[in-house]
């Protein structure tokens, strides 16, 4: 009786150059920052996080290299995990995995733990900035009207 091994390398979950930062406000209140050289690609890495579902809201641009989204843990820890799975079923294959115990959420575990591992701990929003943002008098702004043309046709 023989038993075969079956080697599989996978890739990190970002192949580019992109470091994710978190900062995390409570368990339901986390901010993600990404931060790459490639727009597009941060575009679509942050598109891959709201299609898995970690966020419903929108990539807010700070710089050219650094963008923020809104998500929680639990929202973010899962969509991590549905992306190492897609990117371990594309990288090895379906095949391999097939009949094998845990099949491709082996890997993926793995992947994600290793993921949230590398997420660097950051304080990037400050209060004084989420203070001025919620302030709706921020962005007011006070106009007058020239009145004298009303006033001469009512005469």
């Amino acid at each position: 009786m023989t038993t075969e091994t079956k080697f599989v390398t996978i890739k990190p979950v970002s192949e580019k150059n992109i470091t994710y930062y978190r900062q995390v406000f409570s368990k339901d209140d986390w901010a993600i920052g990404l931060e790459c050289d490639d727009k597009e690609y941060l575009t679509r890495r942050f598109w891959s996080f709201w299609n898995w579902k970690a966020t419903s809201g929108k990539l807010d641009w700070w710089t050219d290299k650094f963008a923020v989204f809104w998500t929680d843990q639990a929202r973010f820890e899962q969509a991590v995990l549905e992306i190492c799975r897609t990117q371990v079923l594309r990288d090895v294959g379906e095949e391999i995995l097939k009949g094998e115990k845990g099949g491709a959420d082996v890997f993926a575990f793995d992947l994600r733990d290793q993921f949230m591992a590398n997420l660097k701990d950051e304080t990037f929003y400050t209060i004084k900035m989420r203070t001025i943002e919620v302030d709706p008098h921020a962005e007011l702004q006070i106009s007058a009207e020239n009145l004298s043309d009303w006033d001469s046709v009512k005469a």
